[in-house]
């Protein structure tokens, strides 16, 4: 995710709450005007003795993790997303089905197939006008 910072930021930062720690991974950090943007993405792991020691010694491993996590997120956000958007639309039943034109079928059709791929592209499908 793209972040703003008003300062220049650090590439790795570790945070600890409690026995936890919140490792902050900042890439392609560019200065825009007055402020500082990056690709910034979060990994939450026990407090370990030398955590950042060992972070910065095997970082892209780290944050790959990272990444990963985010993405997992990501997909998770557009799975409910279908369930709110997608699937009240076309579990309407057959009665409502028989109304369409076949044109409208074919269209909804693809725009499922879309929703049910979207986790994988990361694309949200934009919906028919008609619906």
């Amino acid at each position: 995710m793209k972040v703003y910072f008003s300062e220049m930021p650090q590439e790795v930062e570790v945070k600890i709450i409690g026995n936890e720690s919140i490792v902050f991974f900042r890439e392609n950090i560019e200065k825009e005007g007055e402020q500082y943007i990056a690709d910034e993405y979060t990994l939450k792991t026990n407090s370990t003795v030398n955590l950042l020691e060992r972070i910065q010694s095997n970082k892209q491993l780290w944050l790959q993790a990272a990444i990963d996590e985010e993405n997992k997120q990501i997909k998770n956000q557009i799975r409910e997303r279908r369930e709110r958007e997608c699937f009240a639309i076309v579990n309407r039943g057959e009665l409502w089905y028989e109304t369409l034109t076949e044109e409208q079928k074919a269209e909804l059709d693809a725009w499922y197939q879309a929703w049910l791929d979207a986790p994988e592209t990361l694309v949200i499908p934009e919906k028919p006008e008609w619906v």
